[in-house]
């Protein structure tokens, strides 16, 4: 009887078990404020490399970000070391990219990649050619780092309030009130702070606070007519004018397109180019039509979108020794 009671008990539980559901999982890809990350593998290149020696550096490159970086958007460089000690060349797809390795395929954060773990390899190698070491030293110590250069786009929808009666001169109850109001993380290096919406006159204005949070520096090059469209030799060829910016690509409320409203504007460029100062920056946007006909205060999105070149770079310090095969 006992075991009659324990077979039908563990058996109500296989039942239960089975009829249990679950719904699909949820995941919010727009947190975190990294683009591309980069990280040398293990012994690529070793500590220690002997003149003569074949070289190889080896990098993963990760989307941490939820922006699809396009084609021609993202290219990896070495640099840093001595070019007469070393000679380093993409191997694979890299080498159709000046000497930089194509990172266009990197996966950003998707339902088949939540936490932006995939990743990719981008390797150089000297080749046959090997390690020179300068005449008159045992050994000498190198840094070897790489900088990736590519365009991103931070795109944020901000739940604002807006209320035609903000200083409440009318009775009545609200289901919201106009207060500033944090933005989110974004999933990209720039991301929007806060969002202080606000009746100026007859028209909505909205204080936009946005900040570079990735790490890295951002860059619109002026001489490709203020638009974030290229990003090579971004290591070693941006003015210090063209650093601390980001063009803002689309500002949109209840349906409307006020992008061009938004303030300051950069003297001597055009409309769209904002500056940031130690990576942090603002603009007002204005929405003329926003009230007209609002009776009652209620809650929509305020959707951002900027667009920017990033760089970021990581480095190893490596030993370059004489081969000890040479000191006979």
């Amino acid at each position: 009887m006992r075991s009659t009671m324990i077979i039908a008990f563990i058996s109500l539980l296989l039942i239960v078990g089975c009829n249990t559901t679950e719904g699909p999982r949820e995941y919010n890809f727009h947190t975190g404020t990294q683009g591309i990350y980069l990280e040398f593998m293990p012994n690529a290149p070793p500590n220690t490399i002997y003149g003569n020696d074949e070289a190889n550096v080896m990098v993963k490159y990760y989307n941490k970000g939820v922006y699809d970086i396009q084609p021609g958007e993202g290219v990896l460089y070495l640099s840093g070391y001595d070019p007469s000690m070393f000679s380093f060349f993409p191997t694979g797809t890299g080498s159709s990219q000046g000497g930089g390795y194509p990172i266009d395929d990197a996966d950003p954060k998707s339902e088949f990649n939540p936490q932006g773990t995939l990743f990719r390899i981008a390797e150089w190698s000297t080749g046959a050619n090997g390690v020179s070491v300068p005449q008159g030293v045992d050994f000498i110590d190198q840094r070897i780092k790489a900088t990736a250069c590519y365009i991103y786009r931070t795109v944020e929808a901000v739940k604002v309030c807006l209320d035609p009666d903000p200083y409440n001169q009318k009775a009545g109850t609200k289901v919201c009130h106009m207060n500033s109001v944090s933005g989110g993380t974004g999933g990209a290096p720039v991301t929007v702070s806060s969002v202080k919406p606000d009746v100026v006159g007859d028209r909505l204005q909205f204080t936009i606070y946005f900040k570079n949070a990735g790490g890295g520096d951002t860059f619109v090059r002026s001489r490709d007519s203020y638009t974030p469209n290229d990003p090579r030799n971004c290591n070693n060829d941006i003015e210090h004018d063209e650093i601390d910016q980001v063009w803002v690509e689309r500002v949109e409320i209840s349906g409307n397109d006020i992008t061009g409203s938004c303030q300051p504007q950069l003297q001597g460029s055009v409309n769209g180019l904002k500056r940031m100062i130690n990576g942090q920056g603002f603009m007002y946007c204005f929405c003329d039509s926003c009230l007209a006909n609002v009776q009652e205060a209620y809650e929509t999105v305020l959707n951002i979108q900027l667009a920017y070149g990033y760089r970021n770079s990581i480095w190893k310090n490596v030993r370059v020794r004489n081969n000890p095969s040479d000191w006979s």
